[in-house]
Parts: C-alpha cells; structure tokens; sequence
C-alpha cells in the first residue's frame, strides 16, 4: 500500500514530462518546413496479468504513448529557391548519411553537397543541411535511366562538367535571288551555311553558282567545304528558272560527307531559291542539328526530373527524385535530425515512378510547412503543467503522510 502511493503519482509525473518534451519539440519545430506535430496520449498501467502487454504486467499508474500524425500535409510555402521542393501528395523524400543510413523526411530544403570521399571539384550532389544525400536515379553516359528500383538507388549528381553531345544536321534548306538570263561565265554568286558535323561541332559550307552557256536561266552549283585548307567537294547539281523566275529544276542536292569531324549526309532543299533581275541576293537559310553543348542551369519538374539546361539550348533529364511510400507512415521512429526511419509497424517502403503514377507531385520553388499548431500546442502546455503540479502535489502529500505515519510508528 506505501509503495502504490508513491507509484500513482511518480508514473503521473513521468507521463506528464513526457508530454511536456513533446510540446517543446513542437514549439521548436513550428517554422522547421515538413516538421509534423505529435502528442502524447495517456493510459493506466493494469496490474497482473490484466496489462496489456508484458511491459505493463506488474506495474500501476499511468504511461503517456506518443501519437503522430506523420501522414497530415502542410500547407504551401512559395519560396522560390530551385533546389526547395515539396511533395504534393503522398510519400517522403528518401535521404542517406555518409554512414549509409537511411531515413526519410518531407522537409524539401536541399542544397548541393560536395562528395567527402573525393577532392572539392565542380561535381556536387543533391543533399539536406545535416549532410546527408538526396536519393535517385540517375541516367547513363548515354542519358537514358536503368531500371528504376531501389537496387538502383544512388546519390543525385549535379555536375559542371556535363556535356550535351547535341545531334548532326540531317536537313538544310536554302532562299536566295539569282541574276536572271546570265551567259556562262558573266554571273556568278557564292555565300556559306553553317551545319552540324557528326561530332557536334560547327562546319562551313560553301555554296558557289555559276550560270550556264547555251541555257536560259540554269546554274550550276557546287558545294564544299574546308578543312586543313583543303577543299573538299560534297556535290554538285544544276537550277532550272522559268522566265518568270520560278524553280523548275533541282529542288534537291544531297551533300555526302559533309562536315569535319564524323562525317554526315545533309539534304538541302533550293525550293526557296529565284531567279529576277539585279546581281542576287543570299536571304538566309534554315538547318537542323544541335551542336554539343556544356551544362548552364539545373531544374527540376513535377515528375521529379532533374533537368539539364545545356549551352547549346537543349535540356536533358540527368536524374529523377525518389518518392517512397509506406503502408503505415504514422507509426515511424523520429530521428534526431527531423527524420524518420522505418520501424516494425510502418510496412514495407516502396518507391514509384513519377512519370507513371499520379498519387504525387513535386514542386520547385516552395516548401511543405509545418503541421503543428501554435496556438494548440501553448493549450496543451498549460494542461500539462497544471497535470504535473497536480502530480507532484500528490507525491508530495503521500511523503507527509509516510513521514507522519513513521512518526506514529515511533
């Protein structure tokens, strides 16, 4: 009987501390984006082999559980930061210390991250302030993703020295005015285009007319190129005009082996090509090809895709963000670090593919806020104070009564 009224209010008092920690945790952490509120609950210690579970058998009082709430979203905040994300929808980022740890958090405020196990370079990875790497899958030399699942799991790289091998010209198409009813040899007229070798690289052709003998409005034009300072022919054809200047003939040459570095096929077509009075006049010309590029900017899109933004305007996806998914988010194990890991009751972690799934979204430029409740979390504090007087009231009038009771005895 002395020891059970000891027990009632020391177990109360350890509850209400309990509680009280968390509170301070969720005070602490109300501007921490992605932070979730907690609360402590509180139920009796059963005697015997009433308790509901071993730890309880034997023991009186009362404990105080923790209750999460892990899967409730916060609201929006526009930050307007690239590297800020948030998930809208559910899942968690997944993040990796340099021990290999694994936890998982909706708290998106990234930054890079130089790789600790080699020399400070341009290379850097996705990361979290405490250190620990954002998780992905990143693509190939050749820029295609593997099979994403976790065994393909890695760090996000984010590289300077990134280039976009662009992509060789296959078409090119020609407008300009030729002299119109020019003997041999009295006309000629010559001016270049720009094309995209095989090896991403810029090439100069030149393109010479000379106006035929014996034909009325026909030209020969040669195209070639220069390499080394040597000239290298790529084809030859001949341009037809009606009298009232239109294209009757050759509307197509295909230049072979053009460019310097891997040599490529362009198809040009003159269907924009005249013949009128005056000495001509080169209006311009189209081509397609993407020279090789090196890397600008990053961003990343709602599918979680990191973008590349390439000098040469090409934009390439270089890796795509983790999303995982829990059968049971509410029951994982707080870090330290506004983390959580998995636990026995938080099920199995799986990861899907943005691109194929519509259960999420991620966004750049803003931040998940923090769920808790300012305004709540000082009620609950006044409650639980008012608790843990009450409690150490009781301990301290069951101590009188035990002094008082000893003093009897003696």
């Amino acid at each position: 009987m002395v020891l059970s009224i000891f027990t009632l209010p020391s177990t109360a008092i350890a509850a209400q501390s309990s509680a009280m920690a968390t509170i301070s945790h969720n005070i602490a952490n109300v501007n921490t984006p992605g932070s979730k509120s907690s609360v402590v609950r509180f139920r009796p210690l059963l005697t015997s082999s009433q308790g509901t579970s071993t730890e309880q058998r034997g023991k009186y009082g009362l404990e105080g559980y923790l209750r999460q709430d892990i899967s409730r979203q916060g609201s929006p905040i526009v930050t307007g930061r690239k590297l800020d994300l948030s998930i809208v929808g559910e899942g968690f980022f997944t993040l990796q210390s340099n021990a290999g740890a694994i936890t998982y958090t909706r708290n998106g405020n990234f930054r890079t991250l130089f790789d600790d196990s080699a020399p400070v370079t341009a290379n850097s990875f996705l990361g979290d302030s405490s250190g620990r790497y954002l998780l992905g899958w990143s693509v190939d030399e050749s820029f295609s993703f593997p099979t994403k699942s976790d065994a393909t799991l890695g760090r996000i790289l984010l590289s300077e020295d990134l280039t976009s091998e662009g992509s060789a010209s296959s078409t090119a198409s020609v407008r300009l005015v030729l002299p119109i009813g020019a003997a041999e040899g009295l006309s000629s007229f010559s001016h270049g285009i720009n094309v995209i070798d095989g090896g991403g690289e810029s090439t100069a052709i030149e393109f010479s007319y000379a106006s035929l003998a014996g034909v009325d409005n026909a030209w020969r034009v040669r195209a070639s190129s220069v390499s080394d300072g040597v000239e290298r022919p790529l084809g030859s054809g001949v341009l037809r005009f009606s009298s009232e200047g239109e294209l009757l003939e050759g509307r197509r040459l295909r230049l072979r082996g053009a460019g310097v570095a891997g040599g490529i096929d362009v198809n040009v077509d003159f269907s924009g090509v005249r013949s009128y009075g005056g000495n001509g006049q080169f209006l311009g010309y189209d081509t397609n090809g993407v020279s090789r590029g090196g890397i600008l900017d990053y961003s990343i899109d709602g599918h979680g895709l990191v973008q590349g933004i390439f000098s040469n305007g090409e934009e390439r996806a270089l890796a795509q963000v983790a999303v995982a998914d829990l059968v049971n988010p509410d029951s994982f194990i707080a870090t330290a670090d506004n983390g959580y890991r998995v636990s026995p009751t938080s099920g199995a972690v799986n990861y899907y593919d943005l691109l194929e799934s519509n259960r999420a979204r991620i966004r750049e430029g803003q931040l998940e806020s923090s769920t808790v409740d300012i305004a709540e979390e000082f009620s609950r504090l006044i409650e639980t104070q008012s608790a843990y007087n009450l409690a150490s009231l009781s301990l301290q009038t069951a101590n009188e009564l035990t002094q008082t009771a000893i003093g009897v005895k003696r």
